[in-house]
């Protein structure tokens, strides 16, 4: 009996501890990623997001290239973490274009083009964590779409 409650015991901190961890998670630090994608209709493109995180407030520096375009453009972006809840955090964030790129193929330049628009823009936004360990963590930069944008960030040591 002794060790039926020692494992429920045992068991019910783990629980609260992992919800704990992805629902009040601090995700202070600077992390990379490196996103690919191809479609038969827009062609190859790549990102290189590096990411600092310091309490509330979120700076970035996005290295992008595709098919559609000559060279990489530089993308430069602030933002602030308004608001967090059980992994669900709201944000507002400025992209500046730091170092355009020469548009050479109107059909494959649409995800450059969409960066571009951004730029035009303040972003309010949502992103979900999946998955938070401290050294790398999982998000859904479109949580409320059927379209899921998962990512992932590894912390730079």
């Amino acid at each position: 009996m002794n060790s039926f409650l020692l494992l429920l015991v045992s068991l019910s901190i783990y629980v609260i501890s992992v919800f704990y961890n992805v629902y009040h998670s601090d995700l202070s630090g600077s992390y990379n990623s490196i996103i690919h994608s191809y479609d038969p209709k827009i062609g190859f493109w790549k990102e290189t997001l590096s990411m600092t995180v310091e309490q509330q407030s979120i700076h970035y520096r996005l290295f992008f290239e595709s098919d559609g375009i000559d060279g990489i453009a530089l993308f430069d972006g602030n933002g602030e973490i308004i608001r967090h809840a059980k992994g669900m955090y709201t944000y507002n964030s400025k992209l500046n274009i730091v170092h355009e790129a020469q548009i050479n193929s109107l059909r494959h330049s649409q995800p450059y083009t969409d960066m571009l628009f951004n730029a035009q823009h303040d972003k309010v936004g949502q992103f979900k964590i999946i998955y938070y360990d401290g050294e790398i963590f999982i998000n859904d930069l479109s949580p409320s779409t059927p379209n899921y944008s998962v990512f992932l960030f590894s912390k730079n040591k």
